[in-house]
């Protein structure tokens, strides 16, 4: 029996409802942003990771759409505005401009957001934790760099993992002057392709 994953969804389970109607203040909410670490091998060599892209900005907007509607239909939305909002979050990261319009869409719209992150918030998943007023992390919580990253061949090269860059690129630095070598900090040169 194949499992249905809900992308945007509001709790149904009435405990957990139960549970979260008497933790919240009037004008509060919660909000559950979770990807798994490990992939979905699709081929032998060819492994799916999730991360944050074009469709969780949807789906992001379509949950505070939701939020403040039912705030709105109780009289508890102030100035246009959640009052506080509670963000789970656990995340590898993603793209850095999709990680930008959820973090601004959530500060748009909320006035206090207090994240709590499970086990990590990394790269995107920083970038949007870092738009909280408050964080919270437990012992083994952690967030990482908000490394941008461009896609070569089957890889992904990082901008900031060293000062400078990888051995695979060697053979086509050497054809440019040292001075405009990528590394970390600097922007790759509009004349530099691999």
């Amino acid at each position: 029996m194949e499992e249905e994953i809900n992308i945007v969804s509001e709790e149904h389970d009435h405990r957990i409802v139960e549970k979260l109607n008497n933790i919240l203040d009037a004008g509060e909410a919660a909000m559950v942003i979770i990807a798994p670490y490990s992939g979905l091998v699709v081929a032998p060599r060819v492994i799916l990771y999730p991360y944050i892209d074009f469709p969780e900005e949807f789906n992001i907007k379509q949950a505070i759409d939701a939020i403040k509607r039912k705030l709105r239909e109780r009289n508890l939305l102030k100035e246009g505005k959640i009052e506080r909002l509670f963000l789970l979050i656990q995340s590898p990261g993603g793209g850095v401009i999709s990680s930008f319009k959820v973090a601004k869409l959530i500060r748009e719209n909320v006035k206090e957001v207090i994240s709590f992150i499970i086990h990590f918030a990394m790269s995107g998943g920083t970038l949007i934790v870092l738009a909280s007023n408050k964080i919270v992390m437990g012992p083994i919580s952690h967030v990482s760099p908000i490394d941008i990253q461009m896609k070569y061949k089957e890889d992904f090269i990082s901008q900031t993992t060293s000062s400078e860059p990888s051995e695979a690129c060697q053979p086509y630095l050497k054809r440019y002057p040292k001075k405009t070598h990528p590394t970390a900090g600097k922007s790759w040169p509009k004349n530099w392709t691999p």
